[in-house]
């Protein structure tokens, strides 16, 4: 009945949140984690079932307003070259979700509880296709971060849903996040989410 943590990141959840059956794993506050950097989702459940019907998890990040990206200057022999800037976008036009799936396995199962990570990137295309708002020519979009969205779970197998969950989540202090040049990616920032029912 339970189905878990999310990851997208900012700082600590602030606020309560009534028990819900598809958040297995809580912070103290009681409500489920989503995390920056890009979108990672911790996710929990002991709904799964039996790993033989296939079950998995759909991790879907729908942004609502302005995000971030990074874009880098490409050196030679493809190389990024020093000076990463992020810039501030809206990512509401052009469907500019976030996404990923991933299957329970019988290794991510222990006591009954399935724990998998999800890490949900925009695509290629989406990347080339926010280029434009680099402040140079010729650099390109590294990666992105939605400061608000809807974030939404399901669990399924194959026989279908099993249990789903909808949360609203902003990253406190977005503009401030910063990019880590040697592990290529945003920091790692907790979302501040509501339940939606």
């Amino acid at each position: 009945m339970l189905i878990g943590l999310l990851v997208i990141s900012v700082s600590a959840m602030s606020g309560t949140e009534a028990v819900a059956g598809t958040c297995a794993l809580r912070s103290s506050s009681g409500t489920c984690l989503i995390w920056s950097g890009s979108v990672e989702g911790d996710i929990v459940t002991d709904s799964q079932g039996g790993i033989s019907q296939h079950p998995m998890i759909d991790f879907e990040i729908h942004p609502t307003g302005t995000g971030l990206i990074s874009c880098g200057n490409s050196g030679k022999n493809r190389k990024t070259a020093p000076g990463v800037q992020i810039v501030t976008v809206n990512l509401t036009t052009d469907n500019f979700d976030f996404a990923d799936t991933e299957a329970i396995q019988r290794s991510n199962v222990s006591n009954g509880v399935a724990a998998v990570t999800a890490f949900a990137f925009l695509s290629p295309d989406q990347l080339s296709a926010l280029n434009v708002n680099c402040p140079n020519t010729g650099w390109t979009v590294e990666d992105g971060v939605p400061c608000d969205a809807d974030i939404h779970i399901r669990l399924r197998n194959d026989m279908g849903t099993i249990d789903e969950v909808n949360y609203q989540c902003t990253l406190p202090s977005c503009g401030t996040l910063q990019w880590i040049e040697d592990e290529h990616r945003f920091e790692r920032r907790q979302y501040e989410c509501t339940l939606q029912p």
